[in-house]
């Protein structure tokens, strides 16, 4: 079997995990709470090919020397980073080369497990107690219950195209609540924001909604506008290459399905705002 290099095997940040989870992530987990999960995520060593993952660990011993300033033969080097990768493989197979990489550096500095000089068994250390860290415990928690909790929030949405889906109780129920969001309209108020897509299927359903594709092309650079305002304005809170990639996936919505979709919510908000300013100037105090 051919032999796959380091490069191949390692995953980018933007490929680890989908742009939701991401960008939550960012948002809410520093840089070194994010980086146990990314290293986590990466190739396990069991699903590495045995040269591979030894090549990698001689860089890494390379890596360790260097730094602190001593130095090793070809020979001996090559011979630390076998027996490293046959005890790992014993005892911690599911450990990414990443993990590894990151544990025996900052164990160098003795940040992690007990020194006795650079060899397999220090290095061995470094890794045991990198995976029993507090820190990572802490962040591998934290990312975690931010995952499940955005997951949550984008379940598949309800079929509201479907006729199956609008029985009489739904239908009395989208009533009522589009009835609050225009209430919300009529008032100002910030949770207009939060109306959900029901309302505009519901509009659309009993023809208070006209979608012609001249409409929908119209509401869709509506949309994207909108979404460019508020993605500059968070700006600082983001990475400058995140920013420049969302900006290019509202170019092309082709790039990115959530980014895509995200749109299209936006899209059908506005379509519902602008009915709702139609009944405002009609003096409509409920829609139906």
């Amino acid at each position: 079997m051919e032999n796959k290099s380091l490069e191949i095997v390692k995953k980018t940040e933007d490929n680890l995990l989908p742009l939701h989870i991401k960008s939550a992530l960012e948002s809410q987990m520093l840089p070194e709470e994010r980086k146990f999960i990314y290293d986590a995520l990466q190739p396990k060593i069991k699903d590495i090919e045995i040269v591979t993952c030894i090549e990698t660990l001689i860089d890494v011993i390379s890596s360790a020397y260097v730094m602190s300033g001593q130095s090793i033969d070809e020979q001996q080097k090559a011979i630390y980073a076998s027996e490293t990768y046959n005890r790992l493989y014993e005892i911690y197979p599911a450990v990414t080369a990443e993990e590894v990489r990151t544990a025996i550096a900052n164990g160098v500095f003795g940040e992690y497990g007990e020194y006795f000089g650079l060899n397999p068994k220090s290095f061995v250390g470094f890794v045991k107690s990198y995976l029993l860290s507090v820190k990572r415990e802490m962040a591998k928690e934290l990312y975690g219950n931010i995952k499940k909790r955005v997951d949550a929030e984008r379940e598949e949405v309800p079929p509201y195209h479907t006729d199956e889906y609008w029985t009489p109780e739904k239908v009395t129920s989208w009533v009522s609540i589009t009835e609050t969001c225009y209430e919300w309209y009529l008032n100002d108020d910030p949770m207009i924001e939060a109306t959900a897509e029901g309302v505009y299927w519901l509009l659309k359903r009993r023809n208070r909604i006209s979608m012609t594709q001249d409409y929908i092309n119209e509401l869709m650079e509506l949309a994207k506008a909108k979404e460019r305002r508020l993605l500059l304005l968070n700006e600082d809170r983001k990475k400058g290459d995140e920013v420049k990639y969302l900006l290019s996936c509202i170019d092309d919505l082709n790039k990115d399905r959530y980014v895509h979709r995200n749109i299209r919510l936006c899209a059908k908000k506005i379509a519902v705002f602008k009915y709702f300013e139609q009944c405002k100037k009609e003096g409509k105090k409920f829609i139906y």
